[in-house]
């Protein structure tokens, strides 16, 4: 709800995202990341979490590139 409420309100999309990621709905998780870095490019826990599920699709290049960020942000 806070989403609809407050759509620029990156911690939305971290919380739901991450929720995701528990419930193993990895694609709805990435939208939600995807949604937080692009309101917030400064937060490295969006990039980090991006390359966390890019690594569980075996999509090597694509995780290290997010972690890579991830690192150079925090």
């Amino acid at each position: 709800k806070a989403i609809s409420l407050y759509p620029n309100y990156a911690n939305a999309y971290y919380g739901r995202g991450k929720a995701y990621m528990h419930l193993q709905k990895n694609m709805d998780a990435l939208n939600d990341f995807w949604q937080l870095v692009k309101i917030d490019s400064t937060r490295a826990d969006g990039y980090f979490y991006l390359g966390a599920i890019f690594y569980q699709q075996t999509d090597y290049e694509k995780a290290l590139n997010f972690l890579n960020q991830a690192l150079k942000l925090d």
